[in-house]
């Protein structure tokens, strides 16, 4: 793609890191464009500046476990952490 372009293309790797020993499933949106769920490990991102965002689907509505802006370089390795809450009380009693 980059020769029919004359443009560089460059990917990065993003690593997803649940910091808490709370368990749950949680969704990934690159620039407001869904990833998937529960992903560890994208090999291959374009590099650049995007937003990255992991949100949980919860009984009472979304939740955004973590969020963060970031300029990805080339080949760069990146480490995305974020926190899982623990279910609320009102959670808890569905």
């Amino acid at each position: 793609m980059g020769e029919l372009s004359g443009e560089k293309i460059d990917f990065t790797s993003l690593a997803f890191t649940n910091m808490t020993d709370e368990k749950g499933d949680y969704n990934i949106y690159i620039d407001n464009i869904y990833f998937g769920k529960n992903i560890d490990y994208l090999e291959s991102l374009l590099s650049g500046t995007r937003n990255i965002k992991i949100i949980q689907d919860r009984p009472f509505g979304k939740y955004k476990a973590g969020e963060i802006n970031a300029h990805l370089l080339p080949q760069d390795r990146v480490s995305i952490e974020f926190k899982i809450q623990p279910l609320l009380d009102k959670e808890k009693n569905i």
